[in-house]
């Protein structure tokens, strides 16, 4: 694929290898930016894994990128590498790659391991801060998520309205719920309890 949108892929190279080509390829400027993440395999998984995430700074040919992985294993096995990039969001990248329980509680899937900011490499701090931060509390999931939970805890949803948390279009849905819950309904008709 030929592209200048944001890709990743699973690598299995190993960190100090992984970690030179990226660095030359910044040198080189191919690409801007670059994020990753060692994971341990989990239970449903063959092996450990690297999570890898690349910003191009120019028309990049992921094949090419792939070929430019390809590492000689010190065991005399099969060459390491990479699987097939493919186009990648960075907000749902990091909450992904974290292993965020809630996020992956809202995609219905669960891990055994939970990565910390520590945990990932990359070629800029400010840029993967200002990503990280972004995915947890202003990407589009984060901020659905925090209005979830401020719902929860509300007595009564119509501050989240005036307090413009809750957009007006979905107003009307969130007044016609609370009524239910206070109200028995009963073929068309709505009673007091």
């Amino acid at each position: 694929m030929r592209t200048k949108k944001a890709v990743s892929t699973i690598s299995y190279n190993s960190i100090p290898f992984l970690k030179y080509v990226l660095d030359q390829w910044v040198s080189d400027r191919k690409i801007s930016f670059y994020m990753f993440v060692y994971h341990m395999k989990e239970e449903d998984e063959r092996k450990d894994h690297i999570h890898l995430f690349i910003q191009p700074n120019t028309l990049i040919d992921t094949m090419k990128l792939q070929e430019d992985l390809i590492e000689e294993d010190p065991e005399g096995r099969s060459p390491l590498g990479c699987i097939e990039f493919r186009c990648s969001d960075p907000d749902e990248w990091i909450l992904y790659c974290r292993h965020y329980e809630p996020y992956l509680r809202s995609k219905g899937q669960s891990r055994k391991y939970e990565y910390a900011f520590d945990s990932f490499y990359n070629s800029n701090i400010d840029t993967f801060e200002f990503y990280w931060d972004h995915a947890l509390s202003g990407s589009d999931w984060a901020q659905k998520f925090m209005l979830t939970q401020d719902l929860i805890r509300c007595k009564d949803p119509l501050d989240l309205i005036n307090q413009g948390r809750i957009p007006l279009s979905m107003a009307g849905s969130v007044i016609a719920y609370e009524r239910l819950k206070s109200n028995t309904f009963r073929a068309g008709r709505i009673s007091n309890h």
